[in-house]
């Protein structure tokens, strides 16, 4: 089985083989945009073969069909979780 070599260009324009280099570099917007257009091409995708797109808004989860229609599908609980701990904290763990 032979081995496929997918490459992308990175902002420097130099060819790049492995997204660890990415990574990397401290370049983290290459990462975010190429997530945003995969995100916005699943949703054109999706639209085109008539398929609902999930997304949150405002606490509530939706589902929005292919014609633009949206209805709640559930309501979300934030309850976010606090350790107690104060920013800087020296914590104090004991050798079993």
């Amino acid at each position: 089985m032979a081995k496929t070599k997918e490459t992308a260009y990175f902002d420097s324009g130099k060819e790049v083989s492995d997204f660890s280099v990415v990574e990397d570099s401290g370049k983290i917007g290459y990462l975010v945009k190429i997530g945003i257009l995969a995100g916005q091409g699943a949703v054109k995708e999706n639209r085109a073969l008539g398929l609902p797109n999930t997304f949150v808004k405002d606490g509530s989860v939706f589902a929005e069909d292919a014609n633009g229609e949206s209805k709640v599908i559930a309501k979300l609980e934030l309850n976010p979780k606090r350790s107690g701990h104060k920013k800087g904290a020296i914590l104090h763990v004991k050798a079993r």
